[in-house]
């Protein structure tokens, strides 16, 4: 133990001494290191590189004393191969900088003799002669300079320019070369440092050397790189110019990227995966939150790919199924599903089997159970081939508000047996054979919001029995052949509540629509017939204040809306093939600032009508077969909403269609059929509904006609093609 003690000991002392040796050796090498760069920035003050070089050598030397003998054996291998590898890039460099002094001793910067070189710290502005003639122009109206003088030698201040001042040769001129090689008084540089041709007379001049800015250290040239990336990149031009106009170039580019991102979402499609075989994923739907399930079965409908087998997988499976829409399913829905199938889903909600031809009254058993009682909100049996002995069996659903019954054999007898449905908010009985006698089963329904009477055998005597219902929102009495005005006059006490009336096909009309004055919440009106209100009536549909859609198609007794100023809040107007003008327009139309749809087909409106739609905020505009021209798409290239145009069979031709540039990015449906609008597809592309067909069909017996055509050809070879 004591010889390794004193071995340890012998070892220690000789690596301090080895220690002590190299610190005096780094010592003399710093000193010498230093010595160099003073003397090597005095000999070339610019030189900045050697001395950063040095410098740097000097900071590894000092931290590899600081390692153990291992890491500086490492670390010397590191320093030598480093060293050669800056040695190797000097060579380069210098052999670039020869090569650069080569070319520049080789290009000759005159064809006279070669220039003497100035004299060092001496101005070379000296004064003039008499027969002076520097900033001066020869007959060729180029600068005049001496047969020896080189204009590229003396950047700024051999040629003047066409600003030349004669007592001012120093500063700096327009026009005049860089120029930063001479100052003024009011133009200080500081590239002047050991300048020669500085002036004398520039008071701020003195011999400190300039301060570098370009990056030394590898940390400060990649900040730098990184920074000028990133303000590349923060400056990069904008894709719309100062005046919202777009290149040709980027629109080119933009019409290639879809303007459609429909992506469908993952969980789609993990579930339509799902769907083509559910036996591989039937031990994991009982996962699955309810909602899941309902997105799985909606699309297993849309792409036809339920049976009745993947029905009872998800039944097996346990999974949970809140709503069930089997609409149109007929494959899969009949009463042996109903009674084998769907009586396992205890916890649904809300189911939808309409149109479903297979399905009977032997079925509907299966809504007697307990479940279905506690739980069903929402029942569509709608065109289903049931009656009132499967309809007996849905008298017990007391928590039921949504139940449709339309277009089934429901009678007075079966409704009768759902009196005790309380909750119910919408009833549709629609298309059956419902009299007034089971109106007073409905006003039982207090909480009865939508109904649905349309087809049905309702008179007037019924209809002032539902005015009694106090929640009544929407009334359906369409194709109700046996309601008169007296059925509008009891509906007037439904005028507090009441927001839609669908009466078409009725017998209300004319002096009826009196009664319109006490409907002061309705939003939608469905009017009897063409034949149902005329010029002498229509001022009655002015009180509707809160009316949002009025459609008068087809109503040819109509020439004129001038009575109807009130309707501030109608955002749809229908008045295809009507008498209207550009005086209803002109009185009424045009004061609609709510208006966003409005279809004038087959109407008189003219020019003058479209140029009083310019203030409106309209999003689609019909203009088919009226009597415009191409002036009215002026007006029409104002519209900045608008986003439908039709102006098919109308005399517009191509020379018009420029109006409609300022709106083509705008729009995205337009219609052209009946047009001569040939050549002016192409600002429009695929936003264009139906093109317009070129008509090359000509009569080739006819000489006057081909001589006619031939004008027309000779014309067209004016025009711009397409």
């Amino acid at each position: 133990m004591d010889q390794l003690a004193e071995l340890r000991k012998q070892r220690h002392l000789e690596y301090l001494q080895k220690k002590e040796k190299e610190d005096a050796e780094r010592l003399e090498l710093e000193r010498i290191q230093i010595e160099n760069a003073e003397a090597l920035r005095l000999l070339n003050p610019n030189n900045e590189n050697l001395e950063d070089e040095i410098t740097a050598t000097t900071t590894t030397t000092t931290t590899t004393t600081t390692m153990t003998n291992n890491d500086i054996e490492f670390n010397e291998e590191e320093e030598e191969e480093e060293n050669e590898e800056e040695e190797v890039e000097e060579e380069e460099v210098e052999e670039e900088e020869e090569e650069e002094n080569d070319i520049e001793e080789e290009e000759p910067n005159f064809n006279g003799p070669p220039l003497p070189q100035p004299p060092v710290y001496q101005p070379i502005f000296k004064p003039h002669a008499t027969n002076h003639h520097y900033g001066h122009y020869n007959n060729n109206n180029q600068p005049y300079f001496p047969p020896v003088f080189n204009p590229n030698l003396f950047g700024g201040g051999g040629h003047h320019g066409p600003n030349h001042n004669i007592f001012n040769h120093g500063g700096i001129h327009n026009n005049a070369g860089p120029g930063y090689l001479l100052n003024s008084d009011n133009n200080n540089n500081n590239n002047n440092y050991n300048n020669p041709f500085t002036l004398s007379n520039n008071n701020n001049n003195n011999n400190s050397p300039p301060q570098s800015t370009e990056p030394t250290t590898k940390e400060e040239k990649r900040s730098a790189f990184l920074n000028s990336i990133e303000s590349r990149y923060n400056k990069s031009p904008e894709l719309v110019s100062v005046n919202n106009e777009i290149d040709k170039q980027k629109r080119k580019i933009i019409h290639r990227i879809p303007k459609d991102y429909s992506v469908k979402k993952l969980v789609d499609l993990c579930l339509a995966k799902m769907s083509i075989d559910l036996t591989l994923f039937q031990s994991q739907l009982k996962l699955m939150s309810g909602e899941l399930i309902q997105r799985l079965i909606e699309l297993m409908v849309s792409s036809n790919r339920l049976t009745r087998k993947k029905m009872d997988q998800i039944v097996a499976s346990g999974a949970r199924i809140y709503s069930l829409d089997l609409s149109h399913q007929f494959a899969v829905v009949n009463n042996d599903f109903l009674l084998n199938c769907f009586k396992y889903m205890a916890e649904l909600s809300n189911v939808y089997f309409r149109n479903c031809e297979n399905l009977n009254d032997i079925g509907l058993q299966i809504f007697r159970q307990p479940n279905f009682e506690k739980n069903l909100k929402t029942l569509d049996l709608r065109d289903n081939r049931i009656t009132d002995v499967g309809i007996r069996n849905l008298k017990g659903l007391l928590n039921l508000e949504e139940l449709y019954l339309g277009s089934t054999g429901c009678t007075d007898i079966g409704l009768a047996l759902l009196c005790n449905l309380l909750k119910l908010k919408t009833l549709d009985v629609s298309k059956c054979n419902i009299t007034d006698s089971s109106m007073d089963i409905i006003c039982r329904f207090t909480e009865l919001k939508f109904l649905y009477l349309s087809g049905t055998q309702v008179t007037d005597k019924g209809i002032n029995t539902i005015s009694k219902l106090p929640n009544l929102i929407q009334l359906y009495v369409s194709n109700c052949l046996r309601i008169t005005n007296q059925s509008l006059f009891f509906l007037a006490y439904l005028g507090k509540t009441l927001k839609l009336l669908d009466i078409f096909q009725t017998k209300i009309g004319l002096n009826g629509f009196i009664q319109l004055r006490m409907f002061k919440q309705l939003q939608f009106l469905v009017l009897p017939g063409r034949d149902s209100i005329n010029d002498a009536t229509i001022g009655h549909l002015n009180s509707l204040s809160n009316l949002r859609k009025l459609d008068l198609s087809d109503y040819r007794n109509i020439s004129d809306l001038s009575p109807l100023t009130n309707l501030q809040s109608l955002t749809e107007l229908l008045l295809s093939n009507t008498k209207i003008s550009d005086n209803s327009i002109i009185n009424s139309i045009k004061t609609m600032d709510s208006l966003e749809v409005l279809s004038l087909n087959k109407t008189e409106v003219t020019t003058e009508g479209v140029s009083q739609l310019v203030n409106l905020n309209l999003t689609s505009l019909s203009l088919s077969s009226t009597k415009i021209d191409g002036k009215s798409l002026y007006y029409l290239g104002q519209m900045k909403s608008l986003q439908k145009l039709d102006i098919s069979f109308n005399d517009i031709t191509d020379n018009s269609m420029d109006y409609l540039k300022p709106i083509a990015d705008t729009l995205s449906h337009i219609d052209l059929r009946g047009t001569d609008t040939f050549r002016s597809l192409h600002m429009f592309n695929e936003k264009i509904v139906r093109p317009p067909v070129k008509n090359i069909i000509k009569s080739p017996n006819n000489n006057e006609e081909d001589g006619d055509n031939n004008d027309d050809d000779d014309d067209d070879e004016n025009e711009p093609l397409w």
